[in-house]
């Protein structure tokens, strides 16, 4: 999965003409995030077709920064995350973003961009979807 982040002033109204250009392109979203930074808006967006989607938002005018995603699958439970965030930093993979995907019985999806993807794939093998 890659996750494209679009850099934009903040403003009122970029997340809907972001996410309506996509919609355009007929391209679908698997997670979204918003944040702002001082006068930046950062809208973090998971999905299966960068290429296309990076295109379709470089035409509108955005600037798009895209980096490969894991999804990990963990249970459900407190210090999930925790125990996970240790077995990386043991290995010295700093993680870079990770959201919350989904909820459903007793496990919880995450998405993760890491410093090393390659390691972090390995130390998730057994919870990697």
């Amino acid at each position: 999965m890659q996750r494209i982040t679009v850099v934009s002033p903040n403003r009122t109204g970029v997340l809907a003409e972001v996410t309506e250009v996509l919609a355009r392109k007929n391209i679908s979203i698997d997670s979204i995030a918003a944040d702002t930074i001082g006068t930046q808006g950062l809208i973090h967006i998971d999905l299966e077709h960068a290429d296309s989607a990076i295109a379709a938002l470089t035409a509108a005018g955005y600037q798009t920064v895209a980096e490969e995603v894991l999804l990990a699958r963990i249970a459900d439970r407190p210090g999930a995350v925790a125990e996970l965030s240790r077995r990386l930093l043991d290995a010295r993979v700093d993680i870079r973003a990770l959201n919350l995907v989904q909820r459903n019985d007793g496990w919880a999806v995450i998405a993760i961009s890491t410093s090393d993807n390659a390691a972090a794939r390995r130390i998730i093998a057994s919870e990697a979807i």
